[in-house]
């Protein structure tokens, strides 16, 4: 049953994320969160909704903003990252770290907390391919900083290699080599 076009800000966004969304959902959330700057917390409010189907679709809404609209997303870079650690739903990990992967890291205020988790999580065979190529990358953009780090990462991604990979983890693995080869010494 298609429902007929009304602006996302006219209708409830708690009710609007609750039913199966599809491309044409999330390009419209986006256009109004690009529009409407208050929609934007109202949305990221509700990635802490009780209801699984809504938390994930707010998350995939915020995910889908192009890189050059998440500045006031990243400002809440501490809260997607506690939201992170504290979930348990692969889908919740994965969406969390894909927006995490792409946020600045400053060398002054690292959590160490988050790169444990992201070391933690890239040889851990039971999490999903997902979560651990986007811990990678998450990790590199912390250690990148510290070349104690960047060798502690290259330890990981050492053992990571001696298992067979699917294609995402050998790309994030040829990636962030590539990316460390590339750094200054």
């Amino acid at each position: 049953m298609q429902l007929a076009y009304k602006r996302c800000s006219d209708m409830d966004y708690e009710l609007f994320l609750q039913r199966r969304m599809h491309k044409e959902d999330i390009k419209r959330m986006v256009d109004e969160m690009n529009t409407l700057p208050t929609s934007r917390l109202q949305i990221f409010s509700l990635i802490y909704a009780a209801d699984l189907r809504v938390s994930i679709n707010a998350m995939w809404c915020l995910a889908s903003l192009p890189k050059s609209r998440r500045a006031w997303l990243y400002e809440r870079q501490d809260e997607l990252i506690d939201c992170l650690m504290k979930s348990s739903h692969p889908s919740h990990k994965r969406i969390l770290l894909q927006i995490l992967r792409d946020a600045p890291y400053a060398q002054e205020s690292i959590r160490t907390d988050f790169l444990d988790y992201c070391l933690s999580k890239i040889n851990s065979e039971c999490e999903p391919v997902g979560i651990r190529s986007f811990c990678i990358y998450c990790a590199y953009n912390m250690c990148r900083f510290y070349p104690e780090l960047v060798e502690e990462l290259t330890h990981h991604l050492d053992l990571l290699s001696s298992q067979e990979l699917l294609p995402g983890l050998r790309c994030a693995l040829r990636n962030t080599r590539q990316d460390i080869e590339r750094r200054p010494h």
